[in-house]
């Protein structure tokens, strides 16, 4: 079947660039890119100061680096790269690549795979850097490259990137793992024309346990068939190291980049973690209000509103995702200006804020949740150490009289924490990180592969099913649109007026919250929802938006607060 894909991708993307060199022959040429030999160069030239590192922390990032150059003098295969928050795993394994691709001469392009749209602008930014502009293409929901304002120049390089993203023909693609896999068990044009360059390429997994587990089964074994027998080298990057080798079948190893990891966290420890609990919400803001700057991290946006309305003094902040995105980026901004300037900062948030967020807070509180995400939320703790390690604390609590529902996907992970922490002294180990993953994977058993993917695939080729159940991203429920400021409202009439393009659409996107089916129900029962067709639908009532904590509903049983 997966072959079968691959054919398909070869003979998909023949077709449009046949037709495309029919229709316009005079039109913009597609892959006019540097070739990895050029982009080789242009990485050793931007590393050639950082070979006499003086202080200990860059001797350490330039040993990593080291010893992912030499590690890409291996054989084609799976690597893991297992680096502390701190150990500059970005550059490094950029470098891996490209050493790689020099001693494999087949390989044509270089894929990095991340979860978040907002590690992805961040890891493009620090490869435009270095290998140029021109070179990097990043593929997802976030980047219209019709929407830029460029000079000639500038103009045509646009061109050939939205091209790029359509057959991925270019040497560096920053993509989403979304888009990855849902195009390799994809079964539209669109999505499976690019996979063929997919063959041949160095693809890098940026905080692999972040792989939905759902379908990681079915993950894994896209990652294998494309090793096996597509001559791609994968590379599975992250602080904490998921333990996948179960999922690979014994032909394939995997191979550990790092020589002794143990001794790499020791060195990049910022922060120790405490176990606190309070008896109910009120005593953790007390808690929270004595501190000038502090983060704290809840598992439910409920929770994170309440918490935020009793926090008092200037910088007090909340992020959510009942907040549209241009807004969240705002609170950010601020958030990292205050902190910059040491002026008071409190900022109390659900779990976006873990994964890619560049914040430095001296202390954080992370209500107990999966083993992962609290060492991701530790990364948000003396970032850029210039705090003593017995002063940046991550403490992970409990609330004992709490009435808010812990959602469903966060019970098990926490469950398995609780175990790990009566285990283990250092919660942050290898080897509690590995327990806690094992133990996660035993529990989860058959829904590590939810749909049956795999079923479905070894018995018929089901291409449409398989295409149809193979989503990441489930329902997210409705999506309501905020009227709140002049761009917004000139995206609005051209909305009201029926345009309806990828470039507007992504715009709106800015400005849209997502709430669940019942919630919207009685929004719009209330009468503070317009709907204008069925994708659009806009909020009419802005006084239930609040400034500081973004819509306001009862997010239990979906009940508006504006009667």
């Amino acid at each position: 079947m997966f072959f079968t894909r691959m054919l398909f991708s070869c003979l998909v993307d023949a077709d449009f660039l046949d037709t495309e060199r029919f229709m316009r022959p005079n039109t913009l040429k597609r892959g006019v890119f540097s070739d990895l030999e050029e982009l080789y160069k242009r990485y050793n030239a931007y590393i050639m100061d950082w070979g006499n590192p003086t202080n200990k922390l860059n001797k350490k990032r330039t040993e990593i680096r080291e010893e992912c150059i030499n590690a890409a003098h291996g054989q084609e295969g799976i690597y893991t790269l297992t680096v502390p928050t701190g150990g500059g795993k970005t550059i490094a394994s950029l470098g891996f690549a490209l050493e790689h691709a020099m001693q494999h001469k087949n390989k044509e392009r270089i894929i990095y795979v991340i979860p978040y749209t907002s590690i992805i602008e961040q890891t493009a930014d620090v490869f435009r850097s270095i290998v140029g502009s021109e070179n990097v293409v990043e593929h997802h929901m976030n980047v219209d490259y019709d929407d830029a304002e460029f000079g000639d120049n500038k103009q045509k390089e646009n061109e050939r990137k939205k091209l790029a993203t359509e057959n991925w023909d270019a040497p560096i693609i920053v993509t989403t793992n979304v888009q990855f896999f849902e195009s390799l068990y994809g079964n539209k044009t669109s999505r499976c024309r690019k996979l063929h360059n997919i063959a041949n390429s160095i693809v890098i997994f940026d905080e692999a346990q972040m792989l939905p587990n759902d379908y990681l089964i079915p993950c894994m074994r896209a990652i294998r068939e494309l090793v096996s027998n597509y001559h791609v080298t994968a590379v599975l990057c992250t602080a904490t190291q998921p333990s996948l080798n179960k999922y690979f079948t014994e032909d394939v190893q995997l191979h550990e980049i790092c020589s002794n990891v143990d001794d790499l966290y020791d060195f990049f420890r910022r922060v120790h973690y405490e176990k606190t609990d309070f008896e109910d919400t009120e005593a953790l803001v007390a808690q929270l209000n004595i501190h000038k700057q502090v983060l704290c991290i809840v598992n439910s946006k409920k929770a994170a509103q309440k918490i935020f309305d009793g926090l008092n003094g200037d910088g007090c902040y909340h992020l959510s995702t009942f907040m549209y995105q241009q807004h969240r980026r705002k609170i950010l901004a601020e958030v990292r200006e205050r902190l910059k300037n040491n002026l008071p900062c409190k900022l109390v948030a659900t779990s976006l804020v873990e994964a890619g967020v560049d914040v430095d807070f001296p202390v954080v509180y992370r209500e107990i949740a999966g083993l992962d995400s609290i060492i991701q939320a530790a990364g948000r703790c003396n970032r850029e150490n210039k705090r003593p390690l017995e002063e940046s604390i991550v403490y992970i609590f409990e609330i004992e009289n709490d009435d808010t529902k812990i959602p469903s996907f966060i019970r098990l992970p926490r469950e398995i924490t609780q175990m790990v922490m009566r285990d283990f002294n250092d919660i942050s180990s290898t080897a509690a990180i590995k327990k806690y993953f094992d133990q996660l994977h035993v529990n989860k058993g058959e829904s590590l592969d939810m749909h049956n993917i795999l079923g479905m695939s070894d018995k018929r080729m089901l291409f449409k099913d398989i295409a149809s159940d193979f989503k990441i991203i489930g329902e997210t429920g409705r999506g309501v649109f905020i009227p709140c400021d002049d761009a917004s409202k000139k995206l609005l009439e051209q909305l009201r007026a029926g345009v309806r393009n990828r470039s507007l659409m992504r715009k709106a996107g800015q400005y849209i919250v997502n709430v669940y089916e019942n919630q919207f129900l009685k929004l719009q029962g209330a009468g503070v929802i317009d709907v204008v067709d069925e994708n659009i639908n806009v909020l009419a009532d802005m006084s239930i938006y609040d400034v500081h904590k973004g819509l306001i509903v009862n997010i239990d049983d979906g009940v508006g607060v504006f009667f």
